[in-house]
């Protein structure tokens, strides 16, 4: 989210007009960041480099 603010509104209002929060993650949501993380890091899972290696991986599969 991109928050845009002049300088006049800040003076105007003597504030900040907004309230900003870390984000809440469910487990499940968790779970799946550490696992994404985790086949990013490991050199046997297969990557591709482009859309057209990953279109004929998946019509030979």
């Amino acid at each position: 989210m991109t928050v845009i603010l002049t300088k006049k509104h800040v003076r105007k209002q003597n504030s900040f007009n907004f309230v900003m929060e870390m984000p809440r993650y469910n487990a499940s949501v968790l779970e799946a960041m550490e696992e994404a993380k985790s086949i990013s890091k490991d050199a046997n899972v297969k990557g591709y480099s482009n859309m057209q290696e990953l279109k004929a991986a998946l019509e030979t599969d």
